[in-house]
This record gives C-alpha cells, structure tokens and sequence, in this order.
C-alpha cells in the first residue's frame, strides 16, 4: 500500500496537483463507509468545485462502483452549493456514451509518462497502452479522424445521484 501510495504523490506532482487527499483505504476491502461519505461530503461543500471528475457508474471495477455510489450520496448531501457543479465521468476498464470530449494529441505523451509512475499496477496491465488504442479509436469514432481524445460523460452534479441510481445495485 506504501509503494503504491507513493506512486500517486509522484504522478500528482507531476500533474501540478496543488493538493491530494488519501483515505488510505484497504484495496481488498473498500466498502462505502458512512464516515467516508460525510468526509466527501463536507469536501465538496467547502471547495465546491466547478468539475468533479469520477469513473463512470458503469465502471467494472469494484473500488470504482463503490466510489461512484459514495460521490452520488455526497452530491446529494452537499445539497445546492454544487448547483453549478459538473461530474466528468470518465473511461477507465468500461466506455462511456461521450457527450463531452478533450483534444489530448499535445499532452498524450505527458499522459504516458504519468502513468508509467504507477510502476506497480502496469506490472499486472499495459494500461498506458490501453489507453492510447481506446484515445486513438475514440478520436476516430467521436470526432471522425486520426488523433487522441479523452471522453467524458458530462452531467450537472445534480443530477449525478439520479444516474448512479440507474445502476443496478447503485441506489443513492
């Protein structure tokens, strides 16, 4: 858990990120805690971001669905103050239905170098490669030529908590 902890303050340095939060979680056991989701909650009320950016709901991964079911509660919870708040849902193992998409021809190198810093998990999956055959076939299939783009599913956070309802086992 040290080393992959580690791994995400590099990349989120290199991102410029200007803060990162960890829970510190068991990978093997994260459960949506009520705790947790207050925790997010009361976050999102004091920064109220402008973009919130989360795996789509439909997401296989297990921490991802999770996730997801805690963002939809916290949304909720935050009440209006995210009114002009929007949820960027993005591809991770699953495709979204792009509404929303990003040009990334200039920084898709930048991208390969981030993710490479998460050295352990491309020990299991060439995600980095992944990623750019699913960025190369979206540029080709979403904007109807050569290139990269990153798709979104983009939604007011409002009306987040109602389409992670649609999941089956998502109530939120």
């Amino acid at each position: 858990r040290t080393v992959r902890l580690e791994e995400a303050r590099r990349v989120g340095a290199m991102m410029g990120f200007e803060s990162l939060i960890f829970w510190e979680e068991d990978n093997a056991h994260f459960r949506e805690r009520e705790e947790r989701v207050r925790e997010l909650s009361e976050l999102l009320y004091r920064s109220k971001p402008r973009l919130i950016f989360t795996p789509f709901v439909t997401d296989v991964h297990p921490d991802h669905r999770v996730l997801s079911r805690m963002l939809a509660r916290a949304i909720r919870d935050a009440g209006r103050v995210l009114e002009s708040s929007r949820v960027l849902s993005y591809q991770v193992w699953s495709a979204v239905p792009p509404n929303l998409y990003c040009d990334i021809r200039d920084v898709v190198e930048h991208q390969e170098r981030a993710l490479m810093l998460y050295s352990t998990a491309m020990k299991v999956d060439d995600y980095v490669h992944f990623c750019q055959d699913r960025n190369y076939h979206d540029a080709v299939t979403v904007v109807g030529r050569p290139g990269f783009v990153e798709c979104f599913f983009a939604t007011s956070a409002g009306a987040y908590p109602d389409l992670a309802a649609t999941v089956e086992g998502m109530d939120a």
